[in-house]
């Protein structure tokens, strides 16, 4: 056989002319070898009442002709069955599954029949096709459900040409339509679900960072599957989904007022979320820190500082207290460590911002007042210890120099046994030079000034005067006087730790306290050991197991010597002398670790009393968190009487929208998502029982 298209049948009348053997046989008819043919296209699985007239091969596509044979069809209108047949007959193609990677399309002709009920708008009908295709489909049943469940894991905008090398023809608007209407009947079935009793909600936003986006999810907290997405998350919205779920009897969710007035409407019981309790206590941890010390806490080093007395009164105890310079000892640092008038001006307001550190100023402030944008402010602050340091290096060269006599004392910028500035060839065009120069001309400009005027010289020459003029000066400047001292200034220095260093040590000393009660707990032993090791520092790291060569392994993985990598954090020493010049963070940590000890031990009497001790503390955010629990106390102690429900499978599945959503190039509207996160469950339960309908639109 040829690429060409061939029909069957007539290669088949060939075939009884010369061979006489095969119709002796018994074979009495073309229609009925036809049949066997068909009968042989087992994966065909078409009506037993459909009758092969004709097979057709392509370059790409089987084409088969069939007749319909049914005696019998009932009406779509009024469902009554007729056997009245209207002597007419439609053909009707649709296409199938493939057959090794080419398009089968199956054209039926169908017969017309007439309904016998006269109260029936239709007066003629053709044969539905009722399980294999719909009526009017040009997919087949199977092949619908073949491209949904392929869609699902996919991307559907890209489906069609990866498709189409199977076989497959089909667009993408097709395959988004399959999905949403088959997506739209699983929804509809989980809305009248009877087995919801604990009801999971809460928001995602389906663009990052845009309330506009807002939507609400829902699913079932027991066996943690999807059942519906909606837009908005107000309690209207919220109040309107839950009565659909009228066997509800417990609701957990965030700590959103929307979502627990629609639960108290209903009269739920509510469940507040251990994540989202923890979640909101660091979030209160994280912000009374940034207001006590802002981004970063800087420890005053060496004796040079001078503490106002500010930080000693009552109303500044749990303050940074404020250590300065006097004016005249910031200026006489700069004046000996020599430094130019950029290094000077950034040493001055690096001792300002420091200054600032203690206040309860945002960086906005504190950046207008020192004349700097806020961008330089954070570099400002980083730099800070680095900024100290250079100054007393400088200071330190200084104190070197003083000791060195003066004939001895070497010339900066300036050649070994360099002239002085009067013996230079530039000296009689002095005049005219600084007076150029101190309008900011170059010396080349100025060169070709004092040509003019006779000058003869190079104009690397008016370059090295003015170099020379600026050194001599300078050291006039700066030889101190009689009367000022020349002992070295005292060091001073700063220690910069980050707020989150401070955040992540309160974090791990609470982890080592609640390490005694987690391990009394059944099962997180076996848990804890079965984490994997630490990397040793200094060892080979192994390649790890790959269907690669060794050659092509090492290339591929990091095979270098692996060294443990440790968070840059505070030594006990340090973090000792944080707490005891900075008691709120033992506050802060105190507070951490009795919340933790309640949830740990679901202590409700334990609960009440840490209320009652913070809704008063001096940290508003921590004081603000206390009343949080007051004003949704019954929903908080739920989460210590019912330890198993939780939030985390909404977690999980709020991630798996994001992923859907950037799986799609975020073109995934509320509709197809629904789809995409309910088909999954729906084809599970149908994998699972294989006796269930399988519906497809």
């Amino acid at each position: 056989l040829t690429m060409e298209s061939v029909r069957l049948s007539q290669q088949l009348q060939e075939f009884f002319h010369t061979e006489k053997i095969v119709v002796d046989a018994g074979l009495e008819s073309v229609t009925r070898l036809l049949q066997i043919v068909a009968e042989f296209f087992c994966g065909l699985a078409v009506p037993s009442h459909w009758r092969l007239l004709d097979i057709e091969r392509g370059e790409r596509a089987w084409h088969f002709r069939w007749r319909s044979h049914a005696e019998q069809a009932s009406c779509p209108h009024c469902h009554v069955v007729s056997r009245h047949l209207a002597h007419r007959y439609t053909p009707h193609t649709v296409q199938d599954l493939p057959l090794n990677g080419m398009t089968v399309y199956h054209t039926v002709i169908k017969p017309r029949y007439v309904c016998d009920q006269t109260e029936c708008p239709v007066y003629t009908f053709v044969d539905p096709l009722a399980g294999f295709a719909c009526p009017r489909a040009r997919l087949s049943t199977r092949l619908k459900t073949l491209l949904i469940r392929l869609s699902l894991p996919s991307v559907i905008h890209r489906m069609p040409a990866a498709l189409q090398s199977f076989g497959i023809v089909v667009s993408g608007d097709t395959l988004l339509r399959l999905v949403k209407a088959q997506g739209a009947i699983v929804i509809a079935d989980n809305l009248t679900r009877c087995d919801v009793r604990v009801l999971d909600v809460d928001d995602a936003n389906l663009r990052k960072g845009d309330p506009a986006s807002g939507h609400s999810v829902f699913i079932d907290g027991e066996t943690h599957r999807f059942l519906l997405v909606v837009q908005g998350t107000t309690q209207a919205i919220a109040e309107k989904v839950m009565a659909q779920w009228p066997t509800v009897e417990i609701v957990s969710r965030d700590r959103g007022s929307a979502y627990a007035a629609a639960a108290a409407a209903h009269d739920k019981t509510q469940v507040a979320d251990q994540f989202h309790l923890v979640a909101n206590l660091h979030e209160a941890i994280k912000d009374t820190l940034a207001l006590t010390f802002g981004s970063d806490v800087f420890l005053p080093q060496g004796d040079g500082w001078e503490q106002s007395a500010e930080a000693s009164t009552p109303a500044t105890t749990e303050r940074l207290p404020r250590w300065t310079l006097s004016p005249a000892d910031r200026e006489r640092r700069i004046r000996l460590a020599r430094l130019t008038s950029r290094q000077a001006h950034k040493y001055r307001t690096t001792l300002a911002l420091l200054e600032f550190a203690d206040s309860d100023l945002r960086s906005a402030t504190v950046a207008k007042r020192l004349g700097i944008t806020r961008a330089t402010l954070r570099r400002y602050r980083k730099e800070a210890p680095a900024t100290l340091a250079q100054v007393e290096t400088k200071l330190d060269a200084w104190m070197e120099a003083e000791a060195i006599p003066t004939a001895a004392a070497p010339i900066k910028t300036l050649a070994s046994g360099a002239r002085p500035a009067a013996e230079s060839i530039v000296a009689p065009y002095h005049d005219t030079v600084v007076r150029l120069a101190a309008q900011g001309q170059g010396h080349r400009t100025i060169h070709a000034a004092i040509v003019s005027e006779g000058f003869h010289g190079s104009p690397n020459a008016i370059y090295q005067y003015l170099l020379k003029l600026r050194h001599e000066q300078a050291q006039a400047e700066e030889v101190p006087s009689e009367e000022e001292p020349k002992e070295r200034p005292p060091r001073i220095g700063v220690q910069r730790i980050a707020s989150s260093t401070i955040y992540r040590r309160i974090l791990h000393e609470v982890a080592q306290d609640r390490a005694p009660i987690l391990q009394a707990r059944p099962g997180l032993a076996e848990a804890e050991s079965a984490k994997a090791p630490e990397i040793v520092a200094g060892v080979d790291a192994p390649i790890p197991p790959s269907l690669y060569d060794d050659l092509v392994a090492a290339l591929v993985f990091d095979t270098r010597t692996r060294e443990v990598k440790r968070r840059p954090g505070m030594s006990p020493e340090v973090y000792a002398e944080v707490k005891n010049t900075f008691p709120v963070v033992a506050g802060l940590r105190q507070c951490l670790g009795r919340f933790m000890t309640v949830l740990d031990t679901s202590d409700e009497t334990g609960l009440d009393a840490f209320i009652e001790t913070y809704q008063q503390d001096p940290a508003e955010p921590i004081a603000q968190f206390a009343s949080g629990l007051a004003k949704d106390l019954e929903a908080v102690k739920n989460c210590l009487r019912y330890p198993a429900i939780s939030n985390g499978p909404m977690e999980g599945t709020n991630n798996k929208i994001k992923m859907t959503r950037r799986r799609g190039y975020g073109r995934t509207g509320v509709e197809l998502l629904n789809a995409l996160m309910a088909l999954p469950w729906y084809y599970r339960d149908l994998d699972r029982a294989p006796g269930l309908p399988s519906e497809v639109a």
